[in-house]
């Protein structure tokens, strides 16, 4: 039960420090391009879709330790 809380908090906290980092630097990086502003918001929103597919990726890791230590149960259908 603790290791599952610590492990919550500890995703979250990554995936607050991704998502904000990747929107950081991004915001860095439009200021000194001359684009047009619907490229900087194509730019935006991949980078956006980008950081959610690091922060799927570090929970399904996280699922699979969760599994792989035992005892955390498992995902999957009715029997």
């Amino acid at each position: 039960m603790i290791v599952g809380f610590a492990l919550s908090l500890v995703l979250i906290a990554a995936t607050i420090l991704i998502h904000y980092e990747a929107l950081r630097l991004t915001s860095l990086g439009l200021a000194e391009l001359a684009i047009p502003v619907h490229a900087r918001i194509l730019v935006v929103l991949t980078t956006s879709i980008a950081s959610h597919c690091i922060h799927i990726t570090l929970y399904a890791l996280a699922y699979m330790g969760l599994h792989w230590i035992g005892g955390y149960g498992t995902i999957g259908g009715a029997g």
